[in-house]
């Protein structure tokens, strides 16, 4: 290399091989910015999250209430439980899986090895693809001259896959996918929506800390890191709070949201 090197100076003149070494250094040197400029540049997209959405995720937002305040919700956890030990048996045997939580056994098993989004990506496509969608049993409650349509009670996992369900029953199956793959309560949030396009009430689930952002899940396998502007959030709740989000133009009353509550606890210790 020293012969080599020996020979070039022979060649061409100092002034000219300073000259090389200079552009040389100047070239390294914009290569370096314009690496640097690419990594803040993803860093930066990575940390910038829609407030809409880190508000759904705020600590500093007080819940509206628990979730035990909520009885057709209260009611779906309980059901959550009580069918734990035959999921539990399943996923630990697949001889043991009763019906089609058999699928359940398989995913599981296939998502060991995946990442954190890409778990979440195939509870999105899994229950997505159920095609048994049906309109829950509503009820309608009169609040002064204001009627609302309430559903009457939300699916579990194990009932979303024996019957289908509507979007809220799409949403809770996904939760509780995601609780079964780990991902802490915290962390998700089953969110009503007022769909402005197609005027009506609709859920999706939230997840955060997927690669610094979050997400959320649609029934139509669409997955959102900003607020569509079609949609407006209501309330979100896990299993533990429920929190408002609601903007004037689709927020109840706070008398009117008493008065349904009063209402449903009526019509619940009526039916036992």
């Amino acid at each position: 290399m020293a012969s080599l090197l020996k020979g070039w100076h022979a060649v061409i003149p100092i002034d000219a091989m300073n000259a090389m070494h200079t552009f040389v250094k100047v070239l390294r040197l914009q290569f370096m910015c314009i690496g640097l400029a690419l990594v803040s540049s993803s860093f930066a997209s990575a940390q910038s999250v829609d407030k809409d959405l880190l508000a759904l995720f705020d600590a500093s937002i007080q819940p509206l209430t628990v979730a035990d305040d909520v009885p057709s919700w209260s009611q779906t956890l309980q059901r959550i439980t009580k069918q734990k030990s035959a999921l539990d048996r399943c996923i630990a045997d697949e001889s043991l899986c009763e019906g089609r939580l058999t699928s359940i056994h398989h995913l599981l098993s296939r998502g060991v090895d995946l990442s954190r989004e890409q778990r979440m990506r195939l509870v999105n496509r899994y229950i997505n693809r159920f095609s048994r969608y049906r309109s829950d049993r509503h009820r309608d409650v009169v609040v002064g001259e204001t009627t609302v349509r309430i559903g009457q009670e939300w699916s579990t996992l194990t009932e979303f896959l024996q019957r289908g369900g509507d979007c809220e029953d799409y949403a809770t199956a996904k939760y509780q996918l995601l609780r079964l793959f780990d991902f802490p309560a915290d962390d998700l949030r089953v969110v009503v929506i007022y769909d402005r396009a197609e005027r009506e009430h609709h859920a999706i689930v939230a997840v955060a800390n997927i690669n610094g952002q979050i997400v959320l899940l649609d029934t139509d396998n669409q997955t959102y890191r900003r607020r569509p502007s079609m949609y407006r959030f209501v309330y979100a709740l896990n299993e533990n709070h429920v929190w408002d989000f609601g903007v004037e133009s689709t927020r109840l009353k706070s008398s009117v949201r008493r008065a349904l509550r009063e209402n449903e606890e009526r019509n619940t210790r009526k039916a036992e």
